[in-house]
């Protein structure tokens, strides 16, 4: 009893924490009541379309590191610090130059690929996806060492790939030498959430993630718990690992391609939200942490429902945060924010897996 109710507690209490979010979200700024009826419809129209797309970009981060770090048997992996993000942020700067020199005009680039209209954005979601997937494959390949994945080699590079993505982005920004890009690439280096954001893209991206992420906890969570152990213990319970691999990596990379699409390469979600979820649901085997989805889920279906759940919520709070920060230069993109709080939760991390091992 104690187990079921603590189970269920967990996830109805991240989806409470998700509603308090969004109408916090809603309420902060100048108040509705000072504007004209037509001008307060407006503002708070603007106030639901960003907390959406923080949903689904928190979504889909949150989602991608319960992912990866299952994938690479790494509690560190997630889109920012192995790659993904920037690779896919590379990836959509280097189809914009090419395009923009070999097959459209200038003119016709700067206001299709680069502004963030419907046909534009849909346009980016392929080379982002592509980008996602080759640079977390890069980040694998390197890492491997004697036939397993280094867990600090595996950081190291992609690290590494991160930073050499985020040159790429702004030396391509320079070959471009276009205005109007000016702004994406803001976006594309530290992540952004703009209002501008079609609302038909933000529900489409919306949908893949959700049938994205639904499909995987509902046929690989069991998969993904007993690809954990050694790879002669998973085969030996029928676990297919290649075609479990490639399905995580091909489920990694189409989430990350959306998220960076939407808001770019913002950073930490995925990293903290797999974290926080499983100190909420307790260590792996206890009472306490057998949910009762997890017969049905595994215990990575459950972390990954929660963690997406958790990702929006974090995101969320960080736009409330941006929104109510008041710089007296502009609103601050959220990617820098979640950075800031973010980057000390890394190094407490990294500690304590050294002290771990």
């Amino acid at each position: 009893m104690p187990s079921l109710c603590r189970g269920t507690l967990v996830i109805l209490g991240l989806l409470a924490l998700l509603v308090g979010a969004v109408i916090l979200r809603l309420l902060v700024g100048p108040s509705l009541s000072s504007f004209t009826p037509e001008t307060a419809e407006q503002v708070l129209h603007i106030r639901w379309h960003r907390a959406m797309i923080a949903l689904v970009v928190g979504a889909c981060l949150g989602a991608a590191g319960v992912v990866l770090q299952s994938l690479l048997r790494n509690p560190l992996a997630s889109p920012d610090v192995l790659g993904p993000s920037s690779g896919a942020s590379f990836a959509v700067m280097l189809a914009t130059f090419v395009s923009s020199k070999y097959m459209l005009d200038a003119s016709t680039t700067a206001s299709s690929s680069i502004a963030p209209g419907f046909g534009g954005l849909i346009w980016q979601a392929g080379p982002a996806m592509i980008g996602a997937t080759l640079a977390l494959a890069l980040v694998y390949a390197l890492s491997q060492r004697r036939g397993r994945v280094d867990s600090d080699g595996l950081i190291i590079v992609g690290v590494i790939v991160s930073v050499v993505c985020g040159a790429g982005v702004v030396f391509i920004q320079h070959l471009i030498n276009a205005s109007a890009i000016s702004g994406r690439t803001l976006t594309l280096l530290v992540g952004s959430i703009s209002d501008d954001t079609p609302a038909a893209f933000v529900h489409a991206a919306g949908v893949v993630a959700l049938v994205t992420i639904t499909l995987i906890a509902l046929t690989l969570g069991r998969s993904m718990d007993a690809a954990n152990l050694s790879d002669d213990e998973a085969y030996s319970v029928g676990v297919r690992l290649p075609f479990l691999r490639f399905a995580l990596f091909i489920s990694a990379g189409l989430l990350t391609a959306a998220a960076v699409v939407l808001a770019g390469p913002i950073g930490f979600v995925g990293l903290i939200c797999p974290h926080l979820v499983r100190l909420m649901i307790g260590p792996s085997g206890s009472l306490s942490a057998r949910l009762t989805l997890e017969p049905f889920l595994g215990r990575a279906g459950v972390l990954l429902i929660a963690s997406t759940l958790c990702g929006s919520t974090l995101l969320i709070l960080a736009d409330t945060g941006v929104r109510a920060i008041d710089l007296g230069s502009g609103r601050m993109p959220v990617g820098v924010l979640t950075a800031l709080l973010g980057g000390p939760s890394l190094i407490v991390l990294l500690r304590r897996s050294r002290r771990s091992d």
